[in-house]
């Protein structure tokens, strides 16, 4: 999660991006498409061992971000897809418990950062998270009524 530095203005939305796939991480959007840091590799010669290592650099990335205009949360679903994890190694097999699951989430996420209570939401991502974002959507909408 990056806290948008446009923080003090009331309609600052908070975003919810999720990553295709199905299964795919949210981190791909992270570190590749519209999060603040990049991740690049270069091929080094290491003298010591005489070998070619791979060094990663991570860095702010110049040309800004979506964190730039709204609080982005980056989330891996369902759970077993990147570095979400299940206490009992399980999996989703069905949409009603990835809504519920996604549910809980949300509920944890406002009872943590209280601020985040009236501001916009946006649901975000590529390619399969449409179908998630609009199950999860409905959801959350039938919560609420």
């Amino acid at each position: 999660m990056y806290k948008t530095e446009n923080w003090n203005e009331t309609d600052t939305p908070i975003t919810v991006w999720l990553g295709g796939g199905p299964g795919e991480s949210g981190q791909f959007g992270n570190f590749l498409a519209n999060g603040p840091l990049r991740i690049s590799e270069e091929l080094v010669f290491n003298n010591l061992t005489n070998s070619s290592d791979v060094l990663f650099n991570v860095k702010n990335y110049p040309g800004g971000s979506w964190a730039n205009n709204a609080t982005m949360i980056y989330v891996d679903q369902p759970w077993m897809t990147g570095f979400s994890y299940s206490s009992d190694n399980s999996t989703v097999e069905f949409w009603g418990d990835c809504m519920r699951y996604f549910g809980n989430f949300m509920d944890n996420l406002y009872d943590m950062y209280p601020e985040f209570s009236g501001r916009p939401l946006i649901f975000t991502g590529e390619s399969y998270a449409a179908k998630y974002f609009s199950i999860f959507a409905y959801y959350l909408e039938t919560l609420n009524e």
